[in-house]
């Protein structure tokens, strides 16, 4: 089986290499056609939210608090924007992370940029007005 990295994929809300490389890997075990449906979903991904969230792998398992260097638990959506290291958690409950991703809406990416939006720092401040 090929797998074919498309760099020039430009993401409103970003998917980091790190993170498709997980989701790839889990879709290898479904077969061929969930492969498909992955590069779909990442595309649509691609044209919700703002181009300053990033969408990516959480290693803290909040409910038991103890941290994974193996395996991600979680997808979060951050903003390097925020005025605090704020992320929040993107699940649907699934048992997989690749099965969150696939579970993903629209409108849940737009919820969580909300929810981070009270921590985003404006781009620039005029003192001198």
């Amino acid at each position: 089986m090929e797998v074919r990295n498309n760099s020039n994929m430009s993401f409103q809300a970003r998917v980091p290499k790190v993170a498709r490389d997980v989701l790839k890997n889990e879709a290898i075990n479904y077969g061929g056609k969930t492969m498909r449906a992955l590069r779909n979903k990442i595309s649509e991904v691609s044209t919700w939210g703002s181009r300053d969230s990033v969408i990516d792998l959480s290693y803290f398992d909040r409910a038991n608090g103890t941290i994974s260097f193996a395996e991600p638990f979680d997808l979060v959506l951050s903003n390097p924007s925020a005025k605090l290291a704020d992320e929040v958690v993107l699940s649907a409950g699934k048992k997989s992370v690749f099965q969150n991703f696939m579970a993903l809406t629209e409108n849940d990416i737009v919820s969580a940029e909300r929810e981070l939006n009270a921590n985003t720092a404006p781009k620039s401040v005029d003192l001198f007005v």
